[in-house]
Parts: C-alpha cells; structure tokens; sequence
C-alpha cells in the first residue's frame, strides 16, 4: 500500500490518500473504511448529454466523486471492493445526496475522510504502508488426483487454483496406469503453482498430503523445475516445508500453520504468530479455563481488572457501524497494551480468524482467573 498524504488533525479528524497495490491492501481499504466515512475516488457513470438538436443521450464518463459511506462489499476473488453511499461534493454531471457505489480496484488511489481517525486505524494504515510486512507463504494440498495451490498472506487465505484428475486404482494394468495418471496430475498441479505463486514474494512453500503423496510431488517438483531451467523454483528447495494433513482443504491449512517445522522456517510471519496465539488460547480453554475468557462481558471485565495477557478480536468487530461500541472496543485496545498485553485482530478471511467468530468474536487468555462470574 502506498501513502499519498496524510491529512489528520489534533482532533483526529482529517484525511488519508491511499492506493492499494494488492488483494492484501483491498482488504485492509475495506476495514478501514466505515459507515458515514467519505470516500473520494474516480468512478465511471452513465450521465445524460444533451445534444445540439435538444435531445439527450446517455454517456460513460469517468468523474471524481466524493460519497459518504453507507455500506461496503469486498469480493476476494474478484479483488474488487464496492462501496456504496450518497454524493457530498455536487458537480455538473451528479446532484449533492444521488446514490452512487464506487467499483474499486487495486492501483487506483482513494482518500478516506473520518470525523475522527481512533488509535488502532492509524497503526493499521501504518503497518499497512510498511514493505517489510509482506511476508507471504504459498501452499499445495494433494491428495492422488486432487490439489489447492493457496495463497496465505497477511490478511487473506486464498485457493488460486483446483487441479483435479482421475486415478485409476483397480483393473488390468492398474499400477501402470496409476503412474501416468499420477504423473499427468503432477504436471498440471506444477503448471498452476508456476501460473498462481509468485516466487520472487513468497518465503516459504508448504507441500501438504495424507500419507506421502506429498514427497512424491515434491520430488516431481524439483525435477521439473530443473528439466524445465527454472532457476528460481530450483533454489527455492530450501524454502519448501513437507506436512501432513487430515484432508485436502482450505481449513486444513490451520493444522499446516500450526505446525513446528513451519514455524521455525517462518516466524516473522503474521498469520503464523495469530494462529499459534490463537492455539495457545483454545489449549487454556481446554486444560485451565478459568484463564480464558470469551464474550463482551466477561472479557470486558478481564480489562477492567488488568487481567488480560492475549486479546483476540475479529476484524468484523472493528468494522461496525456503532459508534459507541467502536469507542469501547478502542479503550480495551489501549487497555490492554498499557497494562502489558498483547493485541491480535485477526482476518475473517483466515482459518484462524473463522474459528474465533465462531466464539462471538472476541476472547482473551487471562494472568490470572476473574472472580466468580455470574
């Protein structure tokens, strides 16, 4: 993400100019952008022209316009974001309160008005504008004859890409035709890591299976890449982690991330310190549960009393609307880190953020237990 300008007063009230440069800074525009915030960016629409004979025909014109926000819709695949609200600043082609949505898309600059930019917005569009927090990790997931190639970035977790082919298991000739299946699966598994993983970004590549399918493709990984003289997959051998997994799916990433020998390879990586803080917490659940604690009232009070060591909260809770409730969430924030304990916001777009929505959205491991809640 790129900062333009930074226009934020001593009230908290101002300006910021962004252009998003990726799916990841997509994501981030969308939480940081509110209802009643103003957005100012360019957009094509239909406007009516009149024409010398008196008559009138629609045209698509690209304008600037500036709309206060009613609501947002991001679509991670498409890596588009829809924000829909009314004109503030009338031109000669718009009225002042016409309904408009923005389309926007990465590399196209935005500014995002706020009456009042809180603590935790601004250390967002920080860390976001900072280039060395882009650590990625690409996974394969196989099984015979079915794979995901994954994209695991700093707020989202992606399938680029479905390969899937029959492998015969039985008949005449089975073990033959089982290979050349195999190996056909393998190639075009190969093809789409080479077409969906950007080898220049990412740090670390996770190879993923039942059983051992995963060290056969692995071999079949490296080989290709040296038949084929692709010198950068070929170096990237070291980078590459071999897992197990239960199943070939997005969630099976969770066991993946939680893994020891990834987390040696890549320990700076954001969505591989949330999922292991996010296990520490369902682990003291589990074994000494009066040191956790979930849900507004009873985290709220883990604040209060300066309890908390970890507090975990979706990024769709620091997205609502209520204002009052936003300001609460802000002074737990602060709360928390001025009495020593850490923050995690964790993405609904990861495993690890899905698993903590399930369990209302907000939870803590505790210093020690609350008095006796009732």
């Amino acid at each position: 993400m790129k900062l333009l300008r930074k226009d934020v007063d001593k009230t908290r009230s101002g300006t910021i100019k962004l252009v998003p440069e990726s799916s990841d800074d997509m994501w981030e525009i969308y939480n940081l952008v509110a209802t009643g915030d103003f957005v100012r960016a360019s957009t094509i629409r239909k406007v009516q022209k009149e024409l010398s004979s008196g008559a009138t025909e629609n045209e698509r014109m690209r304008l600037f316009l500036t709309i206060q926000v009613d609501d947002t819709e991001f679509d991670a695949e498409g890596c588009e974001l829809r924000i829909s609200g009314r004109n503030v600043v009338e031109n000669e082609h718009v009225k002042l309160g016409a309904h408009h949505t923005l389309v926007l898309e990465p590399h196209r600059a935005l500014s995002i008005g706020k009456e009042s930019w809180d603590d935790w917005t601004l250390q967002r569009v920080k860390e976001s504008c900072d280039p060395s927090a882009t650590a990625e990790v690409a996974a394969v997931l196989l099984q015979e004859g079915h794979g995901l190639v994954c994209v695991v970035s700093r707020s989202l977790t992606l399938v680029k890409a479905k390969v899937e082919t029959s492998i015969p298991r039985k008949g005449k000739d089975a073990a033959f035709n089982r290979e050349r299946a195999l190996s056909k699966f393998f190639v075009q598994l190969f093809q789409s890591c080479i077409q969906n993983i950007n080898f220049q970004v990412v740090k670390v590549l996770i190879i993923a299976s039942p059983g051992f399918v995963k060290d056969e493709f692995f071999k079949f990984f490296f080989e290709e890449a040296a038949r084929r003289d692709l010198r950068t997959l070929v170096s990237f051998k070291s980078k590459v982690v071999l897992c197990n997994v239960s199943a070939v799916t997005k969630w099976a990433l969770e066991e993946v991330l939680s893994d020891d020998a990834l987390s040696k390879k890549l320990e700076n990586v954001k969505a591989l310190e949330e999922t292991r803080a996010l296990n520490t917490f369902f682990h003291t659940f589990e074994s000494c549960p009066e040191k956790a604690a979930y849900g507004w009232d009873e985290v709220g009070m883990a604040v209060e009393l300066s309890a908390v060591d970890s507090l975990f909260i979706s990024d769709e809770i620091f997205r609502t609307s209520n204002i009052t409730r936003r300001k609460q969430i802000v002074e737990m924030v602060e709360h928390v880190k001025q009495s020593g304990g850490k923050l995690f916001v964790l993405s609904t777009m990861h495993v690890s953020g899905t698993r903590l929505k399930e369990l209302t959205g907000i939870a803590a491991t505790l210093r020690f237990p609350l008095p006796e809640y009732h």
